[in-house]
């Protein structure tokens, strides 16, 4: 809208301005007929001049000579003529001074119409000029409005993102100090597996040496034979060895328990290492989930915070190119009112030079009529 009412404003000035051209272009064309006509009229009346000197000289010098008479109605005649021609000059310069009259008429409408007109432009371009400044002053502040919103919005999106990056940093060294805690348990575990594992054979080769070494229901059977063959002999012998061999089968046998509840122990230990496993790789696949989901809610902030910094330059680029366009149009303006002024102003001294000349011819004519009457 700014534009166009420029643009008509442009046009009405590139009008007047046209039409003060014609009226000048005018001026000049009956100027030049006035100045031609004048000059005409000086010539011809200096050559009467010259003509009549010329003549009164003849006439003296023929009236004292002969045939005075006829010589004088000869310049009698010639004096009636020129008589007739001065006449004529004379309604001429009447005729010339009604047109310098009404020039000098138009001069003055001509000099109220650019008066008026200067006026009207210079209200009219002060108008448009403080209402564009007016609009381009809250276009600038809207922008620099928004352009405060947006770094406050990206001063508040980087501090999340810092404050994210240490929570992502932080949960990578938990997953780093998790994982090494998990390496060092499974080496644990692999260890003790190990162990449980030559605990196991161990006692699986002694079960099977004390397996094939376990002869009591033979010993028993020799020994009932050997009690009926010498019952009454080593009756007492007989005692003491099987007390002796209970007591030593007793303590073999709690010596065996307690490796098998040793082995039980280690087994129950093994599966806890192996529960304790489970749960530290579940912990540490939750930490790689929360880790990606992390990721990429980092992944969109940092794509929210390039298409905000691509936002803010598209508009301080279209900002930037509406206030150039603006400075154009004022510049544009500004140059058509100066060129404008420059051309009224040329036209006001090719009037004051056209009064002056006017004046001067004015002075010329009056000057020659004195001279013509005074004769």
């Amino acid at each position: 809208m700014a534009h166009t009412g420029t643009s008509e404003f442009i046009s009405g000035s590139s009008v007047t301005a046209g039409e003060i051209r014609e009226i000048r272009e005018r001026e000049k064309r009956e100027m030049r007929g006035l100045n031609d006509r004048l000059a005409a009229y000086i010539e011809q009346v200096r050559f009467l001049e010259a003509q009549n000197r010329k003549l009164n000289h003849d006439l003296e010098r023929l009236t004292k000579g002969k045939h005075a008479p006829g010589i004088r109605m000869m310049y009698e005649k010639e004096i009636a003529q020129s008589q007739a021609i001065i006449a004529d000059a004379k309604r001429d310069y009447g005729n010339t001074e009604k047109e310098v009259r009404g020039l000098t008429a138009d001069l003055t409408d001509i000099r109220n119409r650019y008066d008026a007109a200067v006026k009207a432009r210079n209200l009219g371009n002060e108008d448009d000029l403080i209402v564009k400044l007016c609009d381009l002053q809250a276009q600038i502040c809207m922008t620099k409005r928004r352009n405060a919103v947006i770094d406050e919005e990206c001063k508040r999106i980087r501090a999340e993102n810092l404050k994210l990056s240490s929570d992502l940093a932080a949960q990578r060294q938990m997953l780093e100090k998790e994982s090494l805690q998990r390496m060092n348990y499974e080496h644990q575990a692999q260890a003790l597996i190990e162990e449980c594992k030559l605990i196991a054979s161990s006692n699986n080769v002694k079960l099977d040496k004390y397996k094939y070494q376990d002869t009591t229901e033979e010993n028993r059977a020799i020994f009932r034979q050997g009690l009926l063959e010498a019952i009454a002999e080593i009756r007492k012998l007989y005692d003491e060895d099987t007390s002796k061999f209970r007591s030593e089968m007793e303590s073999w046998y709690s010596k065996q328990v307690i490796e098998i509840r040793t082995s039980s122990r280690l087994a129950a230990d093994a599966s806890t290492t192996k529960e304790k496993v489970k749960q530290l790789r579940s912990q540490l696949t939750e930490m790689r989930t929360n880790l990606a989901n992390l990721e990429g809610r980092n992944h969109i902030l940092e794509k929210l915070i390039q298409d905000l910094n691509y936002q803010i330059e598209d508009e301080s680029r279209v900002t930037m190119a509406h206030l150039s366009e603006k400075d154009d149009e004022i510049r544009a303006v500004r140059a058509q009112c100066q060129a404008i002024t420059v051309e009224l102003e040329k036209l006001i001294i090719e009037k004051v030079n056209l009064d002056a000349e006017i004046s001067k011819y004015r002075q010329l004519l009056e000057g020659e009529e004195n001279r013509t009457h005074g004769r």
